[in-house]
């Protein structure tokens, strides 16, 4: 009577499961997700999400004796009834595409940041106006410690060729490029020139009237639009 009821508990013990041979699968790998399906996986993006690169720059001269300020979009000029033109200086090299990327085809440009509008900080100063004579009030803003900005090149077929970022820290930024694929770069692209040498004169005034977009070395960000 025993032994039946020993031989019951041995038949109801199931297999024990082993490491090696087992019918279960192992568990998913969890990878990190990307901040855009283009990122190369093996760059860390973080925090990092798409943005739509700003239209818009600050207009600030004088009208009829008195301080004026207006937001121009890209695409408009300054037209003057007694003066000639004078072109919007965001259309123009070197601040209207990417550093290098002057004259290159088949290419374009993906902005990523993990900076929201509410994170920057906004104040209204006298600002040096070429032709001026004087200061004239506008907007000035700064990124918090800690910002990034990515520039994502891609060719016409979507495939990355560069990863620009800049990162701020301990109140400086730090610009560099983490990816790069030659064999997908357009025909004839040689490469960033030094970012500061451009990056530097965001928000500045190089003519009378438009200034150059962003602020704080960020040309695509703004944060009241």
């Amino acid at each position: 009577m025993v032994s039946l009821i020993a031989f019951a508990l041995i038949a109801q013990t199931p297999p024990p499961i082993t490491l090696y041979g087992s019918p279960y699968p192992p568990p998913p790998v969890l990878r990190p997700k990307l901040p855009h399906p283009k990122w190369p996986p093996a760059v860390p993006g973080d925090g990092l999400k798409p943005y739509t690169p700003t239209r818009i720059s600050q207009r600030i001269a004088v009208t009829d004796g008195r301080p004026s300020h207006q937001w121009y979009d890209l695409n408009r000029d300054d037209v003057f009834q007694n003066a000639p033109t004078m072109f919007n200086p965001n259309r123009q090299t070197p601040w209207r595409v990417s550093g290098g990327m002057e004259g290159m085809h088949g290419w374009k440009s993906l902005k990523l940041t993990n900076v929201a509008k509410s994170d920057v900080k906004v104040w209204r100063e006298n600002l040096p106006i070429a032709g001026a004579g004087r200061n004239l009030p506008g907007f000035r803003w700064q990124f918090p410690e800690g910002a990034t900005f990515a520039d994502l090149l891609v060719n016409d077929k979507d495939e990355p060729f560069e990863l620009r970022m800049r990162t701020k820290k301990d109140g400086k930024w730090r610009a560099q490029v983490v990816y790069e694929n030659a064999a997908a770069a357009p025909h004839g692209y040689l490469g960033a020139a030094k970012c500061a040498s451009c990056h530097d004169h965001a928000g500045s005034s190089k003519q009378y009237g438009i200034m150059v977009r962003g602020d704080d070395t960020v040309f695509s960000f703004n944060p009241m639009q």
